[in-house]
């Protein structure tokens, strides 16, 4: 402990110790209570600079430890700043090479359907070509059919008037084999005008050749009037039971339940003076 300290402390006490006794006497005694005292305050006084060394250490501890702390911190600051702009720079080639990447796919893309549309309208131009020569060739066989079919219609109308020299005799005079002999010629007309009319009526009208040959059967089919015959037209027709025909029966979701309608007659009716000589085969479609 310093002397001044030490005095000041005596001092003090010597003070205290005059300031108690009233006739400023002092005895040994009082001496040694005196030394005492000041040793205990020498001590008190000892254990507090211990004290303020202590805190004073611990104090510049603790600014030494924030000091280092601070430049840490610091130093991870600037790490982050430099990872930072790394990551910036890494980041903008990656948007360059993405953009570059997704232009690619575009002109890629583009061009494969340009690619695509061309080779659409090259199959395209070809389909209309080839529907073309499709149409132009049943176009040809169509003028051809008709052609073979006015023929056909010119024959037949010199065997009808033959039939008005020879006519059949009626179907109750002989047996059912001989009248359909006899009526084979008028059976054979009467089938060939119902295919006609079925397909004249698949035509368009500016077909080439229509016209003439629909005149040649309108004199044919009066001709096959004029000799007792006559077409029954059952398409479309419904169907009864009371019909006497060779039926084929065909179930249909377009149809009510029970409705029967004739869908296709493959061969028509044929009458001669009000009587069947020739018995329909048809195809009626059912109900389900």
């Amino acid at each position: 402990m310093p002397k001044s300290l030490e005095l000041l402390a005596l001092v003090g006490l010597t003070s205290m110790l005059v300031g108690q006794t009233p006739d400023h006497s002092v005895t040994q005694q009082d001496l040694k209570k005196l030394e005492g005292k000041v040793i205990a305050q020498v001590a008190v006084v000892q254990r507090v600079q211990k004290e303020n060394l202590a805190l004073r250490s611990r104090v510049k501890e603790l600014e030494t430890n924030h000091q280092s702390q601070t430049e840490a911190l610091q130093k991870d600051v600037r790490n982050l700043g430099q990872q930072t702009d790394a990551a910036k720079n890494q980041l903008g080639g990656l948007e360059v090479k993405t953009r570059w990447q997704i232009a690619t796919l575009a002109i890629g893309f583009g061009g494969l359907l340009l690619g695509a549309l061309g080779m659409f309208l090259v199959i395209r131009r070809k389909e209309k070509g080839l529907e073309a020569r499709l149409s132009e060739s049943r176009s040809l066989i169509d003028q051809e059919s008709l052609k073979i079919d006015e023929r056909l219609v010119t024959l037949l109308n010199n065997q009808m008037r033959l039939l008005e020299n020879h006519p059949a005799k009626p179907a109750n005079e002989q047996k059912m084999s001989t009248s359909i002999a006899d009526h084979s010629l008028g059976l054979r007309v009467g089938e060939e005008i119902y295919r006609m009319r079925f397909r004249l009526n698949s035509m368009t009208e500016d077909t080439r050749g229509i016209k003439p040959l629909l005149k040649s059967l309108e004199r044919l089919e009066e001709d096959f009037n004029r000799q007792g015959y006559e077409l029954v037209d059952l398409l479309n027709r419904p169907f009864t039971d009371q019909m006497i025909a060779k039926t084929r029966f065909i179930p249909s979701d377009d149809l009510a339940p029970g409705e029967r309608i004739i869908t296709r007659v493959v061969k028509p009716p044929i009458l001669y003076k009000g009587k069947v000589v020739e018995l329909p085969e048809i195809e009626v479609s059912t109900g389900a």
